[in-house]
């Protein structure tokens, strides 16, 4: 009878230790957030209160009167004809008055407030012209023929106006400015006359 035999080797060895865990990793410092980053996190700059304030503005009413009906004019723009009330922004303004079969043309200028409410009575004065031509020169003012030289003196109302002299093939076309009750005088005879 034979003798099992017996394994020969060393104690039996059980599983392998776990390593030993890694050490605990640093916490890296977080950079500090640069000034793009912080530019993007302002807060939308307040819209200007400057804008709001000029849309909120009410406009001003002028109330215009005169003794001869008068295209009101503002900017190119005919507004209507007096009296009559209208609308304009605050501020500097000039209106242009006209009547052109009285021959007037003038300029009124206002100075406005925001919904200020302004009458205003146009008051018109004469003046006098007195053109000094050639002899049977056609004189005409403002489209009008007033006469043949030599003629006198020639009443209009202030404000803006057109003179025209023609004689023979030469004419003379000048623009002017009448103030109220003043005087002018146009000497053509000796004046080079422009060719039309």
């Amino acid at each position: 009878q034979t003798q099992g035999s017996k394994g020969v080797g060393g104690p039996a060895v059980g599983p392998p230790p776990p390593p030993p865990p890694p050490p605990p990793a640093l916490e890296k410092e977080k950079p500090a957030p640069s000034s793009t980053s912080m530019a993007k996190t302002k807060s939308p700059p307040t819209p200007s209160t400057k804008t709001s304030a000029k849309t909120a503005s009410p406009p001003a009413q002028v109330t215009l009167q005169s003794e001869i009906p008068l295209n009101i004019s503002f900017k190119g723009k005919l507004l209507g004809k007096t009296p009559a009330q209208i609308s304009l922004p605050p501020g500097k303004s000039t209106l242009v008055l006209s009547n052109k079969s009285a021959g007037i043309r003038i300029r009124r200028n206002v100075d406005l407030r925001a919904g200020q409410s302004l009458s205003l009575n146009v008051q018109l004065e004469k003046g006098t012209l007195n053109v000094s031509a050639p002899t049977g020169a056609e004189i005409w003012v403002d489209g009008t023929l007033k006469g043949k030289a030599p003629m006198g003196d020639i009443e209009l109302w202030e404000g803006d106006h057109q003179l025209l002299v023609k004689h023979g093939n030469d004419a003379l076309s000048e623009n002017f400015s009448l103030n109220p009750g003043g005087y002018m005088n146009y000497d053509v005879r000796q004046t080079s006359a422009p060719r039309y």
